[in-house]
């Protein structure tokens, strides 16, 4: 009785049966099944296939996430004031201006119909009081017969609208910035020039209004004579009423402190004195994020009469016109195609630089963009620059195997390669032979019919052929045999592509012979 055979499986057996075969994926039906009786086993005992293999381990990526600064002409609004306190707080009257800053413009700038539009959508962040906005504006610019702009006001309470040079020249009212009476009419049409968008700073507005008193954005939490019970609990009530419900700027108290947070970037706050002594948290608080207090309140016994807690709600002046941005810059190459290492990495420096010049155009700076790449013939290693605006360098697997690196994303300024680079000639990878013949094998996380992973070199030679001494078997799926499906893949699973070529696979077949006991 036979207890052992070998099956020759080339690739080209069964273009009549199975016309899409490939040398790398193909069938193969016996015109008589293989019958196995008892438990048998099979291995390869070898492989011979083309050496140029052409998948994606012979194509390599790098990806470049740069930052960039990408200019926003305007039309978002954010408020801000400047304020200056009579010196008398019984008063409470204060003088200065309040003004928005759009900061970036979604409409088309270049057509003066849009930024009229812009302009009066403004009304509804001026914050004046509620009676000057029942007519639905407090200025209006319009255009008349003559293509001029016109601005009216109807505001009775000393409003004065002030345009930046740039704005006021746009619109046609030459350098006449300041605008106030009820109506005035623009000298000259308006200019617009498409080659030069509006630039940081051109949408300035500033209106000017002595009749507010200061107290409007002071949000009183206790005042004078006021008792307060309680400890934290009753803070958290009151805070939660009087400032998170209007200014979403929230309380709470971790580890005995009292913690603020503050997420809108153009509000900030100040408190009493009175308020920073009791809860200790350092005055003035500012701006956007959380703060923390230095220690625990000083609590005291009894209800606390004899102090004002309150806190100011400001607004900051914003006025950026610039969003940074991050975007991704590609190269592919074929490493395998060029004579040497060193020309390797010159390649892959040439076209980098080049690549960066042409995406960022005008904004490329050799320093900030800088990429370098370096190749130590002492220590045979590879060594990587990065300029501070670029984020990371993403490598394919196997170009950040080949150049030594320890993994394919790099995020460091400077990285060093951790083991000698491999020449090109020789470098290696894995494939995976994969057939319908063997029961699954827990190989990674998934249960795959892997008959054999072996190392592939590239080789000068048009065709390569590997044989398996020792040969590793692995158990027969099924008794009956008549059809063998192959697979080459990649370490990914997934099939190479090589010339076309046939691949011979020879599978060794051998009974299991039962052990004595």
């Amino acid at each position: 009785m036979m207890e052992s055979f070998k099956v020759y499986l080339p690739s080209n057996a069964c273009p009549h049966l199975f016309p899409d075969n490939t040398p790398t994926d193909y069938r193969i039906r016996f015109d008589k099944p293989i019958d196995l009786n008892g438990q048998w086993e099979v291995g390869v005992e070898s492989v011979l296939y083309s050496s140029r293999i052409n998948d994606d381990k012979e194509r390599s990526e790098i990806v470049l996430n740069v930052e960039t600064t990408v200019d926003k002409t305007v039309n978002s609004l954010y408020p801000y004031e400047f304020i200056t306190t009579s010196p008398d707080p019984e008063i409470g009257v204060w003088k200065g201006f309040r003004g928005i800053v759009p900061t970036y413009f979604e409409t088309d700038f270049t057509k003066i119909e849009s930024v009229i539009k812009t302009l009066n959508d403004m009304n509804y962040d001026m914050l004046n009081p509620e009676k000057e906005r029942k007519n639905g504006h407090i200025f209006y610019f319009s255009l008349d017969k003559d293509n001029h702009v016109e601005y009216e006001c109807s505001d009775s309470t000393g409003f004065v609208l002030q345009l930046t040079n740039e704005m006021a020249k746009l619109l046609g009212f030459d350098y006449v910035s300041v605008l106030y009476g009820r109506k005035m009419k623009a000298l000259l049409q308006p200019q617009f020039d498409k080659k030069d968008p509006l630039k940081q700073g051109a949408y300035l507005l500033r209106y000017l209004n002595t009749n507010v008193q200061e107290s409007q954005k002071r949000i009183y939490l206790k005042v004078f004579g006021a008792p307060f019970d309680g400890k934290e609990d009753a803070l958290l009530k009151l805070w939660e009423k009087t400032v998170t419900s209007s200014w979403k700027i929230k309380a709470e108290f971790k580890s005995e402190k009292l913690i603020l947070h503050n997420w809108n970037a153009g509000i900030g706050i100040r408190f009493s004195p009175e308020f920073s002594n009791r809860f200790c948290h350092p005055a003035p608080f500012f701006g956007k994020g959380s703060r923390w207090a230095f220690q625990a309140p000083k609590w005291t016994e009894g209800t606390i009469e004899q102090e004002q807690w309150y806190v100011d709600i400001y607004t900051e002046k914003m006025e950026t016109t610039e969003q940074k941005a991050v975007i991704d810059v590609s190269l592919e190459l074929y490493p395998w195609r060029s004579a040497s290492m060193k020309k390797l990495i010159y390649l892959i420096n040439t076209k980098m630089v080049s690549l960066l010049k042409l995406n960022l155009e005008n904004k490329y700076d050799a320093a900030k963009y800088r990429f370098e790449l370096t190749f130590d013939d002492v220590s045979g290693h590879c060594n990587l620059i990065l300029g501070p605006m670029l984020h990371s360098c993403n490598l394919s697997k196997n170009l950040s195997y080949l150049l030594g690196f320890k993994s394919d994303e790099i995020r460091e300024r400077a990285s060093s390669g951790v083991r000698k680079v491999d020449s090109l000639t020789n470098h290696s990878r894995q494939l995976h032979l994969i057939s319908n013949v063997i029961q699954p094998t827990a190989y990674g996380k998934h249960q795959r019919q892997i008959l054999c992973d072996f190392l592939h070199v590239r080789d000068l030679k048009p065709i390569t052929g590997k044989r398996f001494d020792p040969i590793s078997y692995h158990p027969v799926a099924r008794s009956g045999i008549d059809m063998i499906h192959l697979r080459l893949t990649d370490d990914t699973y997934n099939n190479i592509s090589i010339q076309d070529v046939t691949t011979i696979v020879t599978l060794y077949f051998r009974k299991v012979k039962r052990q004595s006991v």
